[in-house]
């Protein structure tokens, strides 16, 4: 679902909203609330760190964004997709982010939940390395890690 003019969450918001929504529209991949609310500062909105994060966790719960971990554990926001793939391949170095199908997982997810007995099911997955760019750009010793 994403948020146009004439859409019932777009009648609904507040200016602060309009502003966390136009700056997550405009940002490139997937970005943090504080930068949003750098950036929605820096054009001379004036707003609260605290309203940002209860924006992006609306716009989430209405299915207009998508949210992610990086690989320090900072939450990251993105405008979901308009075609409704809702999982990405996300690199760790840049954020760059490509939309992915998982329906078979969905799937198995749903069959699992229901033959245990659960009801209103809900899957989070998220799947991160680094990209081609990236991977070309950092030295071969630096990406290989032991645990």
């Amino acid at each position: 679902m994403t948020a146009n003019a004439n859409s019932p969450i777009s009648n609904a918001m507040t200016s602060r909203q309009h502003a966390v929504l136009r700056a997550l529209s405009q940002a490139r991949g997937f970005t943090s609330a504080q930068s949003l609310h750098v950036e929605i500062r820096s054009s001379g909105e004036r707003i609260g760190l605290a309203t940002v994060y209860r924006a992006l966790h609306t716009f989430v719960a209405s299915e207009i964004a998508h949210t992610m971990h990086d690989a320090d554990g900072t939450q990251l926001f993105s405008i979901a997709p308009a075609n409704g793939l809702g999982y990405h391949l996300i690199c760790r170095e840049c954020r760059r982010h490509v939309p992915v199908s998982v329906g078979f997982v969905e799937d198995w997810a749903v069959h699992v939940a229901s033959a245990h007995g659960y009801t209103d099911m809900e899957l989070v997955i998220e799947v991160s390395g680094q990209c081609h760019t990236c991977a070309a750009s950092t030295p071969r010793q630096q990406r290989s890690s032991s645990c």
